[in-house]
């Protein structure tokens, strides 16, 4: 384990005790998948509660309506690992989702010239483990499973697609 990771789930640790944004229940013990309690995961049951409540719901809908699986297959629901790094993309992102001005401006400070956000998904201007049309990568799908966003094949955690001032997408 790198030393980030190992920093940042004492951090989540300790965010977890302290923290107003998670439920007294979310802040019990929680056993992870490989049946081991950690101090930075919540109760599976509590799962919802990794995702921010302003986004919550807007989030789990839109990873049911697109077909996408949730880390650590957790059914409709995210992983209760909180340093999940789809967890943390989701967190950070989704709010631009029904933003074309706020991701423009986010954006323009390393992408200087955009002048329009591209939808992939919906009309949105940010799409979540992205896999595109066809399987480009020419990925072996596993046990004849399909391509499936967020899992069976490499994915890309959030893509955003602009158009530029000469026209380049």
């Amino acid at each position: 384990m790198g030393k980030f990771l190992q920093h940042e789930k004492l951090v989540q640790a300790a965010w977890k005790l302290n923290t107003s944004s998670l439920t007294q229940k979310a802040k019990e013990e929680a056993v992870f998948k490989n049946g081991v309690t950690y101090p930075f995961c919540i109760p599976l049951d509590c799962s919802f509660e990794n995702i921010n409540s302003e986004i919550r719901e807007k989030a789990i809908d839109y990873f049911k309506n697109h077909g996408i699986k949730w880390h650590d297959n957790n059914g409709d629901f995210p992983s209760s690992h909180l340093c999940d790094s789809q967890v943390c993309c989701v967190n950070f992102l989704m709010p631009l989702i029904n933003s074309e001005t706020v991701t423009i401006e986010l954006f323009k400070r390393y992408f200087p010239d955009i002048t329009e956000v591209l939808s992939m998904d919906d009309d949105s201007p940010v799409s979540f483990e992205w896999i595109g049309k066809e399987n480009y990568l020419k990925e072996k799908i596993k046990f004849g499973a399909e391509r499936t966003r967020g899992t069976n094949c490499t994915s890309v955690d959030a893509s955003i697609m602009f158009k530029t001032l000469t026209g380049k997408k």
